[in-house]
């Protein structure tokens, strides 16, 4: 699948405004996805991300990436990936450049490994001069929808 617009993002992402961090899928396949984040003067965080030099904080790219593998976890056909609720529990990220109000971000996440409910993916983030960003993997744990934070 090409070119997936918002509403197909907040049909599969639980996250809601002002927490999604994905414009625009480009490419959706079964084992990897691209997405597209536009970086404005406009986001909130950039009034105080820093007084004197905006840059668009590193930890909100690791939320895109994680937002982006979630896209790849509801097209996935494991049964264990798709009836729940993925969980961010590990990051390796290395950040080579920083992204400035006005980047635009292009994310590729590709499937490493599934085992049973948790998943492993690779990331690699580009801004639109293809300077990489940054990349890493990120591993995630799938917690089924009637898992409650807190009870365990």
């Amino acid at each position: 699948m090409t070119n997936l617009d918002f509403l197909y993002i907040q049909k599969h992402l639980p996250h809601r405004h002002p927490f999604i961090f994905i414009d625009k899928i480009i490419e959706l396949r079964k084992e990897e996805v691209i997405t597209c984040k536009n970086t404005t003067i406009n986001e909130a965080f950039f009034a105080g991300h820093f007084e004197d030099i905006k840059i668009f904080p590193g930890v909100l790219i690791i939320e895109a990436i994680a937002q982006s593998a979630v896209l790849l976890f509801t097209n996935n056909e494991n049964e264990n990936i798709q009836e729940g609720i993925p969980l961010l529990y590990r990051t390796d990220i290395k950040f080579l450049t920083p992204v400035f109000p006005g980047d635009v971000l292009i994310i590729n996440v590709k499937t490493e490994k599934v085992i049973n409910n948790s998943m492993k993916v690779s990331a690699t983030v580009k801004n639109d001069e293809d300077s990489i960003v940054c990349k890493g993997k990120l591993s995630f744990v799938v917690k089924m929808k009637n898992y409650v934070i807190g009870e365990n």
